[in-house]
Formats: structure tokens, sequence, C-alpha cells
């Protein structure tokens, strides 16, 4: 006889079973030979036999491994007009001199043939404070590019309080078209979180930004505007969300990504210790009740075969420090261990054995793991390195299954809003 426990427990909600009775669903409407069952979350149900996911994910992780584009990280400048106490960087006042940005060039001129084509990611400190260093490679990139009939694509993490409508048009030209900025919840949460070195303004001035960027620029870009949650954030979502709505509701170039914030290291991380979040289950219901409203997420790429690889593990992806150093990781500017070389006129020159801590992981440990098809092993090449932080290949499987579970109830509702 069940005990009383067991009983009730299966009268509580089960994400298993919601898949499990979806997959069914489906099934009858496209014939059970359609769909694959894998039971997220559930080892004991086996993919079956003709799948080999293992196969697959080398293949999936080698595409990644060997892109065509060539790929670079560019950081204009350490330095930051923000103090965000998540933020693991030292602000200091270092720029790129006109010497290191005609190197770049002069390699992105000599290399770029081999490649299909070219992707810059213009990444800081904050980069429009040194807008005279994105201003003047953007237009000999550009040039170059033209001049050798290669595709040209940029992108820029940015804070946005410098992002007028003026220099957004700017930037169209030079074909940044991607956009990340950062928005911590209200204006209470976020003046405390992502504070201005000198101002009081930061949320003002971010969001009056945006704004007039959405009701003056008819031109198509992409701006993707992430929120580091923390618990205080997380008690205000109802509000945020109305927000955003009201703000930047109906206009499909606004997009955005939440996550939890976390402590990459650095002393100002201390301060909010305690607010920290221990996964981002507990905002699921939130990224529910905005895509409700038409807002847009896109968690999809992480849950792809080979979405959960870190940017700049692929061969053909270089992070260009403000001095010419050439590294693989955003996250240990200083750190001797990241370093793997610097730019030398037309060519990088790369110590190869340290480059190999980096592109030649060991897979033995992840060909019993779920998410190995996501991931290939390198969600975090730096985690094989002992001043890496996050050790726990746990933490990346717990943020992948709540991304799941997000894409799942996200569709579902969609669903369910298409059929009323």
């Amino acid at each position: 006889m069940l005990s009383k426990e067991v009983v009730e427990l299966s009268k509580q909600h089960s994400i298993i079973r919601d898949i499990f009775e979806y997959g069914m669903k489906r099934a009858k409407e496209v014939g059970a030979e359609n769909v694959f069952d894998f039971s997220i979350g559930n080892p004991s149900v086996p993919a079956p036999k003709e799948i080999d996911e293992t196969a697959l994910a080398e293949y999936y992780l080698n595409q990644k491994e060997n892109p065509s584009f060539l790929n670079l990280f560019i950081v204009p400048t350490r330095f930051c007009n923000f103090d965000c106490v998540y933020c693991y960087e030292e602000h200091k006042p270092l720029y790129m001199n006109r010497d290191t940005q005609n190197k770049i060039l002069q390699f992105i001129e000599k290399q770029l043939p081999r490649y299909s084509g070219l992707i810059v990611t213009w990444f800081g400190g904050e980069p429009t404070v040194a807008l005279n260093v994105v201003e003047y490679l953007s237009i000999q990139i550009k040039k170059i590019c033209s001049d050798l009939n290669k595709p040209y694509y940029a992108a820029i993490n940015t804070n946005g309080y410098e992002l007028t409508s003026e220099v957004m048009e700017r930037f169209l030209s030079y074909n940044i078209r991607y956009f990340q900025i950062c928005v911590d919840g209200t204006k209470a949460t976020h003046e405390k979180h992502r504070k201005h070195i000198k101002n009081a303004d930061s949320y003002d001035k971010i969001i009056s930004n945006l704004v007039d960027i959405k009701n003056n620029i008819r031109r198509g870009f992409k701006i993707v505007i992430r929120t580091n949650v923390t618990k205080e954030i997380l008690n205000v979502m109802d509000e945020y969300i109305d927000i955003l709505y009201e703000c930047f509701g109906g206009d499909d170039r606004f997009w955005y990504y939440w996550e939890i914030a976390k402590d990459h290291g650095g002393d100002r991380v201390k301060e909010i210790s305690d607010n920290l979040l221990p996964d981002e289950s507990e905002f699921i219901k939130y990224v529910i009740k905005a895509s409700k409203l038409g807002m847009k997420f896109d968690f999809n790429q992480f849950v792809e075969p080979g979405g959960f690889v870190c940017a700049l593990y692929p061969r053909n992806y270089w992070l260009i420090d403000y001095n010419g150093d050439v590294q693989k990781c955003t996250v240990s500017f200083d750190d001797e261990d990241v370093k793997l070389g610097m730019m030398n006129g037309t060519k990088m020159e790369i110590d190869e054995r340290a480059l190999a801590r980096w592109m030649y992981l060991s897979k033995e440990k992840c060909m019993e793991c779920s998410i190995y098809p996501a991931c290939g092993g390198a969600s975090c090449p730096f985690g094989e390195h002992d001043k890496c932080k996050i050790k726990d290949c746990n933490h990346f499987r717990e943020i992948f299954n709540n991304i799941v579970m997000m894409n799942y109830y996200n569709r579902k509702e969609f669903e369910n809003i298409c059929m009323i």
C-alpha cells in the first residue's frame, strides 16, 4: 500500500510528466516514430539506438572548433565609467594605442583571405569611452573587408550610458548591428548594482537612450537587454517586466537575456554575496510572464548542439587586449596563465603549448554527461585551470537544465496562446 507521502507526491506538478504528456500528444499528431522522448533528467530512458549522440556531439563540436569566419574580440580600453558590484575587472585607464590598432589591421588584411568573412565583437572595459579607437578600427576594417569582398559583421557589449541616437547611427554605419546592454531591474536595484563612477543617473540615462533609439532609428539592429538577476531584482520582477513592456513592447529589435549574477572573482562582489541566487529556477515563471506579453528571449542557442561551448573556445576566435596581448578568456585579463601571445604585424605570435591547454581538453569525464552534445566538454575551458572559481561542471548542468525548462514552458505557453 502506498504511503500518504507518496500519494501526495503523485498529485504534485511534475516537469517530467508534462514532457511525457506533451510527447504523447505530439505522437498522435505526427506519429510516434517522429517523437524521441529522451526524458530530460531521467537517465534510465536511453536514446534510440539509431542515434549516436557521441558522434553527433563530436561533429558539432568540430564545426565549432573550426569555423569558417575569423572572429576577433577587441578590447579598446580597460577603463569603464561604471563600478558594478559583481564586476571582476580592474578598471584601469589603459587605452589601445595607434601602433596596436595598426597591427590588428595588418593582421586582418593578411589573414582574412583564408576565411569566409570577419566578425568583430567590441569588449571592455567599456568600449564607448574609447570611441575614437572603435571608430578608427571600424572604418578601416570595413574598407578592408570591402576590398577583399568579404562579409563583415560586428557586435558590442556596452553599458549603454554613452549610446545616444547619434552614436547608435554611427555604429550602424560601421556594421555594428548587435548590442548587449545591461539593465538590472528597476531604478533602485539598477543604481545599487550598476553605479556610474561620478553621476547618479545610470538607470535614467540608459533607459532614455534606448527609448530614443527605439523611437527615432528605423534601421535594423538587435539590442539584447541583459539582466544579472539577484534576490533583490527577483523581488521587483513584476514591476520590471511592466517597465520593459511599456518602453519596448512591440518592437522586435529588442530582445532579453536574464541570468543569475555570479561570483567571478574580485572584491566588489563580496558586497552582494548574500544576495546571489543559487540558480535560475526561481525566475522561470517571470520568463513565462514576459513571453506572454510578446517579449523575446533567445535561449535556444544554448540547447542546440554545440550551443553551450565557450564563445572564445573555437580555433579562429581570439581576444585582443588593449596592449596587443592575445588570449582566450574575458574573465581573467591579468592572469599570465591565460595569455597566449601577442600581435606582431601581420601575424599573431602564439605559444602553441599554452593554446593546447585551451583547445585539447580531456573528454573522458564527459562521455556519460547528459549535456555533452551541447557543451562538448568546452563550456568553460578555463575550468581546467587551477585559478578558475567555478570548478564543478554541475554548475553548467544546472544552468542548462533550467534553460531547457524555460524553453519548454515558453513554447508551451506560446502554443496555448495560439490555441485561444
